[in-house]
């Protein structure tokens, strides 16, 4: 048995975690929109702006290496999450402990999507077993992708327009 301090400051974690962790949604969203505006952008700058192959290089370049930041960012985000979830999760057990009443707090997805008892009259369907992280990350790498095969496609394209001799 905690004393009442200690009760205390366990609580006071677990307010702050569960902050936290509810803290994360909206930056799940704003990465992957922050990252398709710019590279809307730069995609216009590239089609329509660009108009020698150097120039067209630099801006490809621009959007891979933002792209490749924001994937890192993206990834080190739900690292952080899933991190704070873990936390949250190891405080509300202790509470649980202290106070056998407490009803705990789910979060993921697949948690409760499986957990039938405590939500029998939930839905469930393909759509609800989806995560957006997992969605919006394969959106983020499917861009870098397609980014990369571009300036492949460019430099090569650039590269044998200089090397061919016009006859």
């Amino acid at each position: 048995m905690m004393s009442e301090r200690e009760f205390e400051i366990l609580l006071t974690q677990y307010k702050e975690f569960l902050e936290f962790v509810r803290s994360f949604p909206p930056i799940v969203w704003q990465i992957p929109s922050l990252t398709m505006a710019i590279n809307t952008f730069l995609g216009i700058m590239y089609l329509g702006y660009a108009k020698t192959s150097l120039v067209r290089i630099i801006v490809l370049l621009a959007a891979l290496l933002f792209t490749l930041m924001s994937t890192i960012q993206f990834e080190k985000h739900r690292f952080f999450q899933q991190a704070r979830l873990r936390d949250f999760e190891r405080a509300e057990k202790r509470l649980k402990e202290e106070s056998p009443s407490m009803l705990e707090i789910e979060f993921e997805t697949k948690e409760i999507n499986s957990n039938k008892d405590r939500y029998p009259e939930m839905r469930r369907n393909w759509f609800t077993r989806r995560t957006a992280y997992d969605w919006l990350n394969g959106v983020l790498y499917l861009s870098l992708i397609t980014i990369a095969l571009l300036v492949i496609l460019e430099v090569f394209t650039s590269f044998y327009s200089i090397t061919v001799i016009p006859k």
